[in-house]
């Protein structure tokens, strides 16, 4: 297992360490190098429903994430599984990140 994709109550979980195997789980992920995919949508609803300790918790994961090499936006996962569910092109100023998660991607860049 190198990648996982985690839904809302997923990201609470592991960013909160709420139950022993998430725990486990996201000190795995660190230590492997696995690599955790969240949707925008995802992660948005995992913040919006938390409160503000839960927030920072969450806020915390995602630099966690962007310092183990993750990416700390979420929302080029969401427009690569857009786009090629659609077999539409994605139009960007910055295709790198893009090319990185699917290089096979169809891209039109903004001049």
């Amino acid at each position: 297992m190198t990648e996982l994709v985690g839904d809302t109550g997923a990201v609470v979980a592991l960013a909160t360490g709420s139950t022993l195997h998430a725990r486990d789980l996201l000190q795995t992920a660190v230590a492997e190098g696995i690599t955790l995919a969240v949707p925008a949508a995802a992660y948005a609803a995992a913040w919006a429903s938390s409160a503000p300790l839960g927030r920072m918790l969450l806020d915390g994961f995602l630099d966690l994430s962007a310092r183990a090499g993750g990416r700390a936006s979420f929302d080029f996962s969401q427009v690569v599984v857009s786009a090629q569910a659609r077999g539409w092109p994605v139009i960007t100023a910055t295709p790198g990140p893009l090319f990185a998660l699917a290089p096979d991607v169809a891209v039109e860049v903004l001049p």
